[in-house]
């Protein structure tokens, strides 16, 4: 039952990073968050944010469903 919210279900989003030996010596350098990303999703891919824009294009969720979720990209859309 979806009490009328028009979902039914529930779609997992996640974001995984593999601890390669780029990744383990950045962590060691005490590299910020950003570096180690960049490294670990080159082009963004397979991170949280492009997986659910995928899918929202998909047409699996909604965009508001999907800022909802993302609290990174509600800040980016209300300019936080």
């Amino acid at each position: 039952a979806c009490a009328q919210t028009g979902y039914v279900g529930r779609v997992g989003v996640y974001e995984a990073l593999r601890v390669d030996e780029k990744i383990r010596r950045l962590i060691g350098e005490d590299a910020g968050e950003d570096a180690i990303a960049k490294a670990a999703f080159p082009g963004g891919a397979g991170t949280l944010q492009a997986e659910v824009r995928r899918y929202v294009a998909e047409g699996i969720t909604t965009l508001e469903e999907a800022i909802r979720v993302s609290r990174q990209e509600a800040d980016e859309h209300v300019g936080v």
